[in-house]
């Protein structure tokens, strides 16, 4: 994890709208149900994506999720995120933010 930084996703659409998932470590799973980060929508897989962390950007995985995963209007199956930049699993969209830890 970066240095004096707090990584976190911040759910802006969809049924856990307002959440936010403070990140912990390096890398985590994104899914339904048995992951790091759960969240309840039944359009996301058990096992949806995952993201890694490194330095001020992340990697954001598709684990073969059958509604997929998308930045934008385009579905990804791997691509580098920075701060502030959004993604969509089922219904809900998730931003990542780097802020300054206090």
């Amino acid at each position: 994890m970066p240095k004096n930084k707090r990584v976190s996703l911040s759910a802006t659409s969809g049924p856990v709208t307002g959440q936010v998932f403070r990140l912990s470590k390096p890398q985590v799973v994104i899914g339904r149900s048995g992951t790091d980060i759960v969240l309840a929508d039944p359009e996301v897989s058990r096992k949806h994506c995952a993201l890694e962390v490194h330095g001020l950007t992340a990697v954001l995985i598709d684990l073969g999720a059958r509604n997929g995963t998308y930045v934008g209007d385009e579905r990804i199956t791997q691509r580098e995120l920075q701060h502030l930049s959004e993604f969509r699993i089922g219904s809900t969209t998730l931003m990542l933010t780097f802020t300054t830890a206090e």
